[in-house]
């Protein structure tokens, strides 16, 4: 298998796929509110929630701030670079929908006005949870060359490390209240949904598949269910 340099940055924001830790259920449509209402001034955290599902999602929300730290041709993710020094179930990081390549650049001060939706990547038909994003009606840029939110160290000695098991319980990982990031993989992943991590020692466990790869930190070290090619098996608690 390849591996990946000790201490590598990974730049891309994390997002989290339920196919990659095959979910012990179905997954539903996320719900919306039916009325988007005035807006809501909100931070970041406050529209990721501590859930799958945006708890406003729907719903229209105004100056919501953040440094980008990465731009695609359909829009950009940013972070909040104060709640990100805090450990908490709601991710500090978000994707920014523009339709066209926005005029912002990494380092970025920026203020988001729209509307939050839920993107499912696949299509309504697919497994993967769905990602909690701004469909942008306004983005304004406060200032340029701000530093960008450090990276959460995932693996290793001093990183944070993902549960190795599935909670046992057949369930709907989309509509289930409980969201418990120490106890299960895929909420551990949604907390950082957008966030940039580190990826301490990284190995390449599969192919590389639409643009991405799947990795386990710390040299596979501690991973249960290895395969006999080097992959990875997830199973119930």
């Amino acid at each position: 298998m390849a591996a990946i340099a000790a201490g590598a940055v990974l730049s891309v924001p994390l997002a989290a796929s339920a196919s990659l830790f095959a979910a012990p259920s179905p997954l539903s449509a996320p719900a919306a509110h039916a009325d988007p209402g005035a807006p809501v001034s909100a931070r970041i955290r406050d529209v990721q929630g501590a859930g799958h599902v945006s708890p406003l999602s729907g719903r229209n929300v105004t100056g919501v701030g953040g440094v980008v730290t990465a731009v695609t041709d359909s829009g950009f993710w940013m972070q909040d670079p104060v709640a990100s020094r805090k450990k908490s179930p709601a991710s500090s990081g978000i994707f920014v929908f523009t339709r066209t390549r926005p005029r912002v650049q990494p380092g970025d001060a920026v203020r988001v006005d729209g509307r939050v939706s839920e993107f499912r990547p696949g299509g309504p038909g697919s497994s993967n949870l769905s990602r909690t994003e701004i469909d942008a009606s306004e983005t304004v840029v406060s200032s340029h060359g701000q530093p960008l939110p450090p990276p959460v160290v995932l693996g290793g000695p001093r990183g944070r490390r993902a549960p190795a098991s599935f909670p046992s319980a057949p369930r709907d990982a989309e509509t289930d209240r409980a969201f418990a990031p120490a106890s299960d993989p895929l909420a551990f992943y949604t907390s950082l949904e957008g966030m940039r991590v580190r990826v301490e020692n990284a190995v390449v466990i599969g192919p590389t598949r639409d643009g991405a790869l799947p990795v386990l930190p710390a040299g596979g070290a501690g991973a249960h269910d290895r395969t006999r090619r080097g992959g990875s098996l997830a199973r119930p608690g």
